[in-house]
């Protein structure tokens, strides 16, 4: 039931440990996973330095894009709540040297009230 949710884009927040060992390698010492989030086949993972978005791509999901970005240079960021008949919410970070914010589409379940609270803590 867990993989079918996933695939139809169900599934919010994970549980860390889910995440663990696929996120690892790409970890710092001392780093330390505070929250994931599936949306559909992708990835958001909060640490307590950076968020990383992963992307997979393609048919076969085998290649996969990883993308860090340091709450340092997160200047601002914004929240959109899913109206009624919206399929998803939207995450827009602010990142120094960007022209255009980094744009995020977040399921519809996923509590944008708690994503909000884990960048206000690190960036603020």
């Amino acid at each position: 039931m867990g993989l079918i949710n996933s695939l139809m884009g169900n599934v919010s927040e994970i549980e860390v440990s889910d995440v663990e060992e696929e996120i690892k390698p790409l970890l710092i010492e001392d780093e330390i996973i505070d929250a994931a989030f599936a949306i559909m086949r992708d990835l958001l993972i909060f640490t307590d330095k950076r968020l990383i978005r992963v992307n997979q791509q393609g048919v076969t999901g085998k290649k996969i894009a990883y993308e860090s970005i340091p709450y340092r240079s997160i200047h601002q960021f914004s929240l959109e709540n899913a109206g009624t008949f919206d399929a998803e919410s939207e995450l827009a970070l602010h990142v120094k040297g960007q022209p255009q914010p980094v744009r995020i589409q977040l399921n519809k379940k996923i509590d944008t009230g708690r994503v909000g609270r884990i960048l206000a803590s690190h960036i603020l």
